[in-house]
């Protein structure tokens, strides 16, 4: 076979194949279609479910800020941090991806976890803020002539 028989011969099957992949990316543009169609009735159930992740984030930051409180004095972010982590039964790494509003998968129980902290954290705050006024109270009421000599 000579080099024009053979480029006679493999022509009409060059041609065929081109034929061939344009009909495949015809049938893949339409299948395509048909995907996306499917995403689409799709897209408001993920969509509720990325607001749902969304704000099962933010609570648990609220969370987190109601249990560690304000930073002590000398305290860094990363110390506070740890401090919450170990309140809300989180880990270290979980924590700072929360905190810093990295993706990280948040199962029911963090929150209530997360929850139950702060919850305590304010029931020990207002304790505390009692034990003052108490002590507050006391003061007052036994140096009542330097309360007298305040009020002159």
């Amino acid at each position: 076979m000579t080099a024009a028989t053979s480029l006679l011969a493999f022509g009409p099957a060059k041609i065929g194949g081109d034929e061939a992949v344009r009909r495949v990316g015809r049938e893949s543009q339409t299948s395509f279609r048909h995907v996306q169609s499917m995403t689409e009735g799709q897209s408001q159930m993920l969509e509720t479910s990325s607001k749902e992740l969304e704000n099962r984030s933010k609570r648990m930051r609220e969370h987190m800020q109601d249990a560690g409180g304000a930073l002590t004095r000398g305290e860094t972010r990363e110390r506070w941090l740890e401090r919450v982590a170990t309140a809300c039964g989180l880990s270290y790494r979980k924590a700072k991806s929360v905190w810093y509003r990295e993706p990280v998968r948040l199962a029911r129980d963090d929150l209530d976890r997360a929850a139950h902290a702060a919850d305590q954290a304010q029931r020990d705050e207002i304790r505390d803020l009692r034990q003052r006024l108490a002590q507050l109270e006391k003061r007052i009421a036994d140096e009542p002539s330097a309360l007298a000599a305040g009020a002159a």
